[in-house]
């Protein structure tokens, strides 16, 4: 998503002039990119120029002399789903709602791809309510590649997944004890818009 373009027209709260024709609700006036990527080792185009583990698959592999494994992911993946928590709790948010899903890969998971998750991802449908019990599996299962889907509660908080460990966050919350946590535990927090807000992934 190009930032730096022209700012949307606003009508009756309702952004207009998107490439679709229909109306969409305003996104929650914050939001934040939250990874394990140190942004000053991004080069001037936001390339990461350290070679690091991004997925899942990659324990057993090894990245600066250090061999990837399962605890330590394990470690990186609470760092997120507990992330997640607070920034929800902050905005006083008690769930989210499945709003779009992804999950045909879920025949060719395999088990040791599930180790430490108790929620059924089979269970995961558009509409859904995701409670904060919940919630950290469902993040794990977004890290790991099983299942991709974006989370939302009306206009007032929106959690998103990208690619190699990348979440979004936008809330109705500044939410400074929650970036306060994910900064203790080893992640970075930027202010940045979802690209996949107005993203079409059907």
């Amino acid at each position: 998503m190009d930032l730096s373009a022209k700012k949307p027209e606003v009508e009756n709260g309702f952004l207009l002039g998107l490439e679709k024709a229909t109306l969409q609700p305003m996104p929650p006036p914050y939001a934040w990119r939250i990874t394990k990527y140190d942004p000053s080792l991004r080069n001037s185009h936001g390339h990461y120029l350290i070679d690091e583990w991004t997925s899942f698959s990659d324990i057993g592999k090894t990245y600066g002399g250090k061999t990837l494994t399962y605890e330590k992911d394990l470690l990186v993946e609470s760092a997120y789903s507990y992330s997640a928590l607070c920034f929800l709790n902050d905005a006083e948010i008690p769930s989210l709602q499945v709003s779009e899903l992804e999950n045909n890969r879920l025949s060719r998971v395999k088990a040791e791809e599930l180790r430490d998750i108790d929620f059924d991802p089979r269970s995961l449908e558009v509409g859904l309510v995701v409670n904060e019990r919940d919630l950290e599996d469902v993040v794990r299962l977004n890290l790991r590649e099983i299942i991709w889907c974006k989370l939302i509660e009306t206009e007032n908080f929106y959690l998103h997944f990208g690619w190699d460990y990348y979440i979004y966050i936008g809330s109705i919350s500044p939410s400074l004890p929650a970036i306060s946590y994910a900064r203790r535990n080893g992640l970075f927090v930027e202010e940045m818009i979802s690209p996949y807000l107005y993203q079409d992934d059907a």
